[in-house]
């Protein structure tokens, strides 16, 4: 019985992560990445770049992924080894 409940425990937690990735961390990096496209001045971008390098650390720490990974998905880019 303790199998199931720490099977039904692991489902419960990988569906509130991938529930957090594509309804906030997606979004939000993604708003990020656009404001990046639609800087008009070297500071303004490097400013957005700044907060992406942040904010991507710290959804990667929280989904516990890396960093890596995260951008990859984020920014559509499939792996080279596929």
């Amino acid at each position: 019985m303790t199998d199931r409940k720490a099977i039904q425990d692991e489902s419960r937690n990988r569906n509130r992560k991938l529930h957090y990735y594509k309804h906030i961390v997606k979004r939000h990096l993604l708003e990020i990445k656009e404001m990046i496209d639609q800087s008009k001045s070297d500071m303004e971008k490097s400013c957005y770049q700044n907060r992406y390098s942040v904010q991507l650390r710290d959804f990667a720490r929280t989904l516990n992924v890396r960093e890596e990974l995260l951008d990859k998905v984020i920014s559509g880019k499939k792996n080279s080894n596929e």
